[in-house]
């Protein structure tokens, strides 16, 4: 079975990401190194769901984050953001091509997150129009 976390930023007060599991949609409860509970306020729209996987650099990938990889039967570079499709229920890499399911993926490395890092979305963009 699969863990269940979420990861958000913390409201303006605090500004970091936590990480724990979602109480509702505006906190997080996080343990703390000390083993506390601690319930973080959080922005709503910087949630994000643990996918279950890693990157090659053994990073935990969330809903949200922006990713390079290969396509496998291509072996074509891509790069794109993590979502969840509702339609075909399966975690994909979302791009101007539209979405390619993880599985279909290899040496996935996080590059950055959505909220973050928004420039990486325009050139991600810039990239997949040449």
């Amino acid at each position: 079975m699969r863990e269940i976390q979420f990861r958000a930023k913390a409201d303006s007060s605090i500004d970091k990401w936590v990480y724990g599991f979602l109480k509702n949609d505006f906190t997080i409860n996080e343990v703390l190194l000390d083993g506390t509970l601690h319930g973080f306020n959080i922005i709503p729209e910087t949630i994000g769901e643990y996918i279950g996987k890693k990157d090659i650099n053994k990073n935990a990938l969330y809903v949200g984050d922006i990713i390079d990889a290969f396509i496998i039967e291509d072996n074509i570079a891509t790069m794109g953001e993590i979502v969840f499709d509702d339609y075909f229920l399966f975690y994909a890499s979302k791009n101007l091509a539209g979405n390619t399911p993880l599985y279909k993926l290899t040496n996935i490395k996080r590059i950055g997150n959505k909220v973050d890092n928004p420039e990486l979305l325009e050139l991600k963009n810039e990239k997949n129009n040449n």
